[in-house]
């Protein structure tokens, strides 16, 4: 598709929608755009310890368990620094030890 073409697309969706005064979510929409079939917006990566969205945070990591490596963890930068405990949802590994 061309550059062009996939702006237009764009623009015509958001047209439809305007009109319809139906608008979602920016993110939904632009999912249900650019990547018909997918919805992004359920994948992102939320910290173990305190439950927040760590999407494009500053010395948030994420890596798998220790003990099982089946789980992802992810902890943002301040859970980090305070050696907040975590634990994974499989194995019920617990740390920073």
């Amino acid at each position: 598709m061309k550059f062009k073409d996939f702006i237009s697309r764009i623009f015509f969706e958001y047209c439809l929608l305007m009109k319809s005064r139906k608008l979602p979510k920016t993110t939904t929409f632009l999912n249900q755009i650019l990547i018909p079939g997918t919805n992004m917006a359920e994948k992102q990566a939320v910290c173990n310890s305190c439950k927040r969205r760590i999407t494009n945070t500053i010395g948030s990591t994420s890596f798998k368990c220790p003990k099982c490596t089946k789980i992802e963890i992810v902890r943002c930068n301040h859970c980090r620094k305070i050696a907040a405990k975590y634990k994974c949802s499989e194995c019920n590994f617990e740390g920073p030890n």
